[in-house]
């Protein structure tokens, strides 16, 4: 949900509930400060009353009769009942003196405001009119008998003035009160948000929890996968750092020993330090070989840069595979038969047309080629399968020599790693590396089984593109 929906919901729920409230405090507050008679009331008690008496003669039994029920149910009203002429037929007070002209006009100085003035009596007169003859009803009652009911009255007592400031602040305040819970709800939220920008470094990875799904909630999983990422290349670039060190020092070791051979003969050559032409030759031999091999390695560098840099680009054409694979395979056989490796070489007559980069694909055959004669040389032993299966070709790659062990066999084809020690070689390790990486680019795959000291077995597949 969007902050800004959010905030109309918010906005929209605190005004229903501050009418809810302000209504609710109204009557709530008017019942319990605001009890008693108002002008209506009091009418309609003296209508009850007239026509009550009006049924009956009036006669000061029957008066008193029926008023002392209603003196009864109304206890802080005083009920008088006198002819026109000012004779006085029933009194709550038993008054029987008739009023005089100045008494009677000074019970109505000032009103109607005189039925709301703190302290001051409530007097009024209701005429009836009864079997032809003119009577009044005079009701009166003490002022805190009555009920304010027009705004000018409210503010007279403090009661009154209660019902309607209660109301209105709970109408005013209850808004703000919704808004200030929503902005420190999300003032919370950003705080906990800058904070992990904060602490997050190349070392430490902050995980902020936030379940919403506004923009907020949003960010912060956005900064998640972000800090994760960030760590994942942090990770990366130690792990490159690492292999990089490692590759250095590798490489200084491997070159380190083939350049003393090469610079030792070179030397003895130089000062003529051999017995005869078949000695010259040999330390010859040694320094071309040893050279050709510091040279394989350069070589190996070269193509593994240049796929990291995709100086190569992988151009997709049709292919033969059969007859590339028996081609790539006849150069082998003299160097497998001076090393007494037997070899077996399964090829199809039959043409098995694949669409692959011609020049990436041989690398990666010879690779495979070189790492089986090289680290299992000691088995005497070369095996080359090729078959088609369904839209992909599978080639595999077996020697029996010492083997791999099974929790380094899905290290083998990380860069720079070096198997075991029972795989013993020159190399350091690259050469399957770039086998990998070649696969992955024809969206093919490099598996390997190996049972030590029996049989490993490199498969090499590469699906139609």
């Amino acid at each position: 949900m969007k902050l800004s929906l959010k905030l109309w919901i918010y906005f929209t729920i605190s005004s229903i509930v501050a009418v809810v409230l302000f209504v609710s405090s109204a009557i709530v507050i008017g019942k319990m400060y605001n009890h008693g008679y108002t002008h209506q009331t009091l009418t309609i008690l003296a209508d009850e009353v007239i026509n009550e008496v009006g049924h009956s003669n009036v006669t000061s039994s029957s008066l008193n009769k029926i008023i002392r029920n209603y003196e009864a149910e109304h206890r802080s009203v005083e009920f008088e009942w006198f002819s026109a002429g000012g004779n006085i037929l029933y009194s709550t007070e038993r008054r029987t003196m008739p009023y005089t002209f100045s008494e009677y006009s000074n019970l109505f100085v000032n009103q109607p405001y005189s039925l709301w003035t703190a302290g001051q009596p409530v007097h009024m007169i209701f005429p009836a009119d009864i079997a032809g003859e003119h009577y009044f009803l005079h009701l009166h009652l003490p002022s805190d008998a009555m009920k304010a009911t027009q705004l000018q009255f409210f503010v007279q007592k403090n009661a009154d003035f209660v019902t309607l400031i209660l109301p209105l602040l709970f109408f005013f305040i209850t808004p703000y009160l919704f808004t200030y819970f929503f902005f420190t709800k999300l003032r919370k939220r950003l705080q906990k948000l800058n904070e992990g920008l904060s602490e997050t470094n190349l070392d430490q990875q902050k995980i902020i929890r936030d379940p919403s799904e506004d923009e907020i909630g949003q960010l912060t999983r956005r900064f998640n996968k972000m800090s994760e990422r960030i760590r994942d290349h942090v990770n990366q670039i130690q792990e490159f750092e690492n292999k990089r060190k490692m590759l250095i020092a590798n490489i200084s070791h491997d070159l380190r020993t083939p350049m003393t051979m090469i610079q030792g003969y070179a030397e003895l050559l130089d000062n003529n330090l051999y017995q005869d032409e078949e000695e010259k030759k040999q330390y010859t031999e040694i320094i071309l070989r040893r050279s050709k091999y510091m040279d394989q390695l350069l070589q190996k560098l070269f193509e593994i840069s240049k796929l990291d840099t995709q100086e190569d680009r992988f151009h997709m054409v049709t292919v033969n595979v059969s007859e590339q694979l028996r081609r790539i395979a006849a150069d082998y056989v003299h160097v497998l038969e001076s090393q007494g490796i037997d070899f077996d070489i399964h090829i199809p007559e039959y043409p098995i047309y694949m669409k692959m980069d011609l020049p990436m694909f041989e690398r990666a055959v010879r690779n495979l080629i070189d790492n089986a004669i090289q680290y299992g040389n000691s088995g005497k032993y070369l095996g080359i399968m090729l078959e088609q299966k369904n839209d992909a070709c599978q080639i595999n790659f077996t020697d029996h020599g010492p083997g791999i062990p099974e929790e380094l066999g899905s290290r083998v084809f990380e860069r720079f790693f070096r198997g075991s020690s029972g795989r013993e070689g020159e190399g350091i390790g690259i050469g399957l590396s770039i086998v990998k990486e070649i696969a992955d680019a024809h969206k093919g795959t490099i598996q390997v089984i190996s049972t030590p000291n029996e049989q490993t077995t490199f498969t090499l597949t590469l699906p139609a593109t």
